[in-house]
């Protein structure tokens, strides 16, 4: 595998019962060790090529020292707020997968959840639901509708 540029595939996700398309970027000289995971959460009209566009920018903080080597991985989610099957998703699925594939640390101290917009959103609903699970979290302007209905028939 190339580890130079990301990785663009599906996987199956039991919680959503569809394919999902990811998007991986590995560090700089990356030889399958075991690394702090960062997920990245896409903002509303994006989807996984966000992360893709991101790439200098992680791998010239990661080269400077200012983020420590970490996979940075996202997903594509739709304008879905992250609710329903998406948090079983990021908190158990995606990590298990980027463990079992790359060997990314499943400890929670080495793992990160981030966004902008919808996904600052969905990084504080995810980490704040789930804090065992997550060292960090960074959301980055976050929307925050106070006037949002989210679904009730469904997990949010």
């Amino acid at each position: 595998m190339n580890f130079k540029e990301p990785l663009l595939t599906n996987v199956r996700s039991d919680a959503l019962e569809a394919e999902v398309e990811i998007s991986v970027l590995f560090p700089p000289k990356f030889e399958g060790e075991t690394l702090p995971l960062i997920i990245n959460l896409h903002g509303g009209g994006d989807d996984r090529r966000s992360l893709v566009g991101s790439k200098p920018m992680y791998e010239d903080l990661m080269i400077s020292g200012d983020l420590p080597r970490a996979v940075v991985a996202s997903f594509s989610a739709g304008l879905s707020f992250y609710t329903g099957g998406y948090e079983a998703f990021i908190v158990d699925e995606y990590p298990a997968f980027l463990n079992r594939e790359f060997g990314v640390s499943l400890r929670p101290e080495d793992t990160a959840i981030t966004g902008v917009s919808m996904g600052g959103f969905g990084s504080l609903k995810v980490a704040l639901k789930n804090p065992e699970r997550f060292g960090a979290v960074a959301a980055l302007e976050p929307v925050s509708y106070t006037h949002l209905t989210l679904p009730t028939n469904r997990e949010v």
